[in-house]
């Protein structure tokens, strides 16, 4: 998703997510690929609604992996959301705030 791939992330996670039971922690990922996808394309109204529904799977998620953070993910939620109702920021985004894991933390 750092290369702007969202749609692509949304198709991989995918298929992650339902070889391991349907985790909420990967269905939020997923949300938040789809969400940022739509707000690419222009699609502010579809990526609200996929914001919403990617902060209510990752509420609940009781664990996540090793160097992620939850708190991280919600801000970055909260950060497109507000560009999503910013009047003044015009036309689709191509960067959205993602927080990935550092590999050097791990």
């Amino acid at each position: 998703m750092a290369e702007g791939r969202y749609f692509d992330a949304h198709e991989a996670l995918e298929d992650v997510w339902r070889a391991r039971g349907r985790d909420p922690f990967l269905q939020a990922l997923i949300q938040i690929a789809a969400a940022y996808h739509h707000a690419a394309r222009g699609n502010r109204r579809g990526a609200g609604r996929l914001l919403a529904t990617a902060r209510a799977h990752l509420r609940r998620a009781a664990d996540v992996p090793e160097g992620w953070s939850k708190a991280a993910l919600f801000e970055a939620i909260e950060a497109a959301d507000r560009l999503l109702q910013d009047p003044t920021a015009t036309g689709a985004h191509d960067r959205w705030p993602f927080p990935f894991p550092d590999p050097a933390d791990a």
